[in-house]
């Protein structure tokens, strides 16, 4: 089994300018979901591999609870698409990873 589900986020042209992934935490055997974007209506590019390390890298921390629901909050508000990512690859990640436990984000 692949322990990491990747999916890019597009624009409307269909390029990339995120990742969200879903991968099993080493550090407790549960699966992390982890996200990586570059800042709207900037002139920055994104980096599909370098986002890939990032996201993995978020997804495989420990999360302090208080400060990843402040973050969805504010993802939520100000960018819904990417919201709407990172819990398609919840629902994804419960369907694939059976027997693990899937953090909610």
């Amino acid at each position: 089994m692949n322990h990491t589900l990747i999916q890019y986020i597009r624009n409307s042209d269909r390029k990339p300018y995120g990742v969200v992934v879903a991968t099993i935490r080493p550090s407790d055997n549960k699966v992390g979901i982890g996200f990586s974007v570059i800042k709207a209506n900037s002139d920055d590019v994104f980096d599909a591999e370098r986002g890939l390390e990032i996201a993995i890298g978020r997804a495989a921390a420990p999360q302090d609870r208080a400060n990843r629901n402040g973050l969805f909050a504010t993802l939520k508000k100000k960018n819904p698409e990417v919201y709407g990512a990172i819990y398609t690859m919840y629902n994804r990640a419960l369907s694939y990873f059976k027997g693990y436990e899937v953090i909610n984000p």
